[in-house]
């Protein structure tokens, strides 16, 4: 399976990494700007800032910083990684955002925080966005731990800062215990959405993930 391949990739940073495909390369490098819903530790932003020279980079979470720290901690420990402190920038000094290791080249992690703007514990749906449309905006499995009422919410805000020709990233699993709708329900949902907004659907092999997007 290519992670590098839409509807296989686990999360958007999987397509804009390492060998990246060229007519997604295209799309992005030309963004004035992306918004993350959902944006955890902002590390899809921060991949999109350097590769792609992204000027806005700006995302949302409802859970708190420290929160999304410990999370992706434990997901680096679990598979042996261990960063020289607690803490997000720490977390951004180890990625790599494509084969040229060009984060390993940047020495000043205050520039992390002066280049992203990151704003946590915040619901999406009551979040002032800095701008009034965006470039990319990315949802990216949020959606299936909504209710359907604050899922379309959800949808409506996203929207509303989309431009005539931004680009829009939506990925769901449908195999979650803990999500609040119905597997149909949610693929429904999206279903809608893509046809309402013109996005088109990736599933990928595993028969629980989709991905909707103009990409």
């Amino acid at each position: 399976m290519n992670r590098n391949t839409l509807g296989q990739e686990a999360w958007l940073s999987d397509l804009v990494t390492g060998s990246i495909d060229p007519e997604i390369r295209q799309r992005l490098s030309g963004l004035s700007s992306a918004l993350d819903i959902g944006c955890a530790t902002g590390l899809t932003l921060l991949n999109l800032h350097y590769a792609f020279g992204t000027p806005h980079c700006e995302g949302v979470d409802e859970i708190s910083e420290t929160t999304a720290t410990n999370r992706a901690l434990k997901m680096l420990a679990d598979k042996g990684i261990t960063p020289s402190e607690h803490s997000l920038e720490a977390l951004w000094s180890i990625v790599k955002t494509d084969d040229s290791d060009v984060i390993q080249q940047i020495t000043e992690r205050s520039l992390f925080r002066k280049r992203l703007h990151l704003t946590y514990s915040v619901d999406a749906c009551d979040y002032d966005c800095q701008l009034p449309e965006y470039g990319l905006v990315v949802v990216s499995n949020v959606l299936h731990y909504l209710s359907f009422t604050k899922a379309k919410r959800l949808l409506d805000k996203m929207r509303s800062v989309l431009g005539a020709t931004s680009i829009v990233y939506v990925r769901i699993r449908t195999d979650f215990s803990h999500r609040e709708m119905e597997r149909m329900e949610i693929i429904g949902l999206c279903n809608q959405m893509a046809a309402e907004w013109g996005l088109r659907r990736y599933d990928h092999s595993d028969g629980v993930s989709h991905t909707f997007t103009n990409l």
